[in-house]
This record gives C-alpha cells, sequence and structure tokens, in this order.
C-alpha cells in the first residue's frame, strides 16, 4: 500500500526552528515516497501578512528541487 501524505502537526511554522523540522520531515517523507505533508499554520498576533509571507518563504526555500508538497490544513 503507497504512503501518499504524511501529517505533520507539531510545531510553528512562523518560526525559524521549522526550517529544521521542515527539514526533517521532507527527509522522512523521501523514505516511503510521500508526495504531500499536511501542516497547520499556528495562530499569530498582529502582523499576519508578515507572517504568511514569511512562512511562504519558508515552504519555498525547503522545496527547493524537491517534489514534496506542503499543504496547509
Amino acid at each position: 500500500m503507497p504512503y501518499l501524505s504524511i501529517h505533520a502537526p507539531q510545531g510553528k511554522i512562523t518560526e525559524d526552528s521549522f526550517l529544521r523540522w521542515g527539514k526533517v520531515t521532507i527527509d522522512i517523507a523521501q523514505s516511503p515516497g510521500v508526495d504531500n505533508i499536511t501542516i497547520h499554520p499556528n495562530n499569530v498576533k498582529g502582523q499576519k501578512i508578515y507572517y504568511q509571507e514569511k512562512t511562504l518563504r519558508y515552504i519555498k526555500g525547503l522545496r527547493g528541487d524537491s517534489h514534496k508538497a506542503f499543504k496547509l490544513q
């Protein structure tokens, strides 16, 4: 049975630590051949546009040349 996605609900995707655990999550997804990684946005107070843009930059940077896709839930 193939794996279609993994769920990565831990951690705040608006913080720099996302670059670390996001990379680990991509590495884990390589093993079973998963293409989709589900993540959850964390709540932020104020500056929502800033944090949304920051998170998108993180996701683009983590994805790089990989075909893995982060899906926000």
